[in-house]
C-alpha cells in the first residue's frame, strides 16, 4: 500500500531488539515483497550485525520474498549474513496466478516469481524454504502443488492453510 519503514524506525527496532536479555535474536523482513526495499534491507543487515557484535549477541535474519526481486547480485550479497529466505509459492502456475496474482496488470506471478530462480537460489547456499499456502478452493490440488514445488528442487516446503477464508467441513478433511 506504499508504506515503507524509514531507516530510523528500523534502527530503533534493532536497538530495542538488542535490549532483550536473550543472547540470540532474530529479525524478519516481510510485508508484500521485502526485497523491493533493497537498500533498507542492506542497511538493516549491516546495522543489525554491527549492533549484535557491540551487544555480544548472535543475530539471524529472515527475509520473506515472492522472488520477483531476487537476482544473483542480491544473493551474493546476502550470503555473507546469517539469512534465511522464506519464499512464497502456492503451487503450479494456475494455482499461483489464481491465489497470488500480480498486482501489476499484465504480469505473471508464477513466471516472475521463484520457479525459474530455483537453481540460482539453491546454488547460493543460503538457507531457504518455500511457504505454500493452501486455499479452500484449491485444497483438492494440494498434493499436486506440493510435489510441483518439490520437483522444482526446493528441499523444504512449509504448508500453511489460508487464514481468513471459509473452509467447509469437507475442505478441512
Amino acid at each position: 500500500d506504499g508504506r515503507v519503514m524509514d531507516k530510523r524506525t528500523l534502527e530503533r527496532s534493532i536497538d530495542m531488539l538488542m535490549a532483550s536479555d536473550r543472547d540470540e535474536v532474530m529479525i524478519q523482513f516481510f510485508g508484500g515483497e521485502a526485497l523491493i526495499e533493497w537498500e533498507l534491507i542492506q542497511h538493516g543487515l549491516t546495522y543489525g550485525s554491527e549492533q549484535s557484535a557491540a551487544w555480544n549477541k548472535s543475530i539471524r535474519y529472515v527475509i520473506s520474498s515472492n522472488g520477483w526481486s531476487i537476482d544473483q547480485e542480491k544473493l551474493d550479497w546476502l550470503k555473507s549474513f546469517p539469512v534465511k529466505l522464506e519464499l512464497s509459492l502456492d503451487g503450479d502456475a494456475a494455482t499461483q496466478n489464481k491465489f497470488r496474482r500480480s498486482l501489476l496488470r499484465g504480469h505473471d506471478s508464477y513466471e516472475e516469481g521463484i520457479p525459474h530462480k530455483a537453481e540460482m537460489i539453491r546454488a547460493s547456499g543460503i538457507e531457504h524454504e518455500v511457504i505454500m499456502v493452501v486455499h479452500p478452493e484449491g485444497v483438492d490440488k494440494m498434493p499436486h502443488n506440493f510435489f510441483h514445488v518439490m520437483d522444482l528442487g526446493f528441499p523444504r516446503v512449509q504448508i500453511n492453510f489460508a487464514l481468513g477464508a471459509m473452509w467447509s467441513p469437507e475442505q478441512k478433511k
